[in-house]
């Protein structure tokens, strides 16, 4: 599988990083930053999700879904009331509470200097837009594909 961040940085036709500092109010490299400071929390959230039965189910329901194709396609999406929901819903089943989510978005802040509001509105478009970048890489709909490490 490809690595989450370059998986991420492949939404939106490869303009994720972009399309998220305009609309964050970043540099481009603070965005690429910011977006690298998350990734270990979601790949953890992602792999403590696929070694109990109960949540892997769960998170396999979720992706099975497809309704997250459309935040990695049309990053705009994300950052709607309904793709916010869906990233906070993510979060909630990788991270298991609010308070989790909270922290990871402080230790991002003290690591890049990137304000920690930020990151709580980045969380849930980042998971709602990789929850459809693994979709795609999952139903082969995206280069790069489970075999790639």
């Amino acid at each position: 599988m490809a690595p989450l961040f370059d998986m991420f940085a492949q939404a939106q036709n490869g303009h994720a990083i972009e399309l998220m500092a305009k609309q964050f109010g970043l540099a481009q490299e603070q965005m690429a930053k910011a977006t690298a400071a998350l990734m270990p929390a979601f790949s953890t959230g992602f792999k403590h999700n696929t070694t109990n039965p109960y949540n892997f189910g769960a998170l396999l329901t979720a992706l099975s879904t497809g309704n997250y194709a459309r935040y990695f396609e049309d990053i705009s999406q994300a950052f709607t009331p309904q793709g916010v929901a869906d990233g906070n819903g993510i979060l909630g089943q990788l991270f298991g509470s609010k308070e989790m989510s909270r922290a990871i978005a402080a230790q991002a802040a003290q690591m890049t200097g990137i304000g920690q509001e930020i990151y709580k509105q980045m969380l849930p478009v980042m998971a709602s837009t990789l929850m459809g970048g693994l979709f795609k890489q999952t139903t082969g709909q995206m280069s790069g594909g489970l075999a790639d490490n």
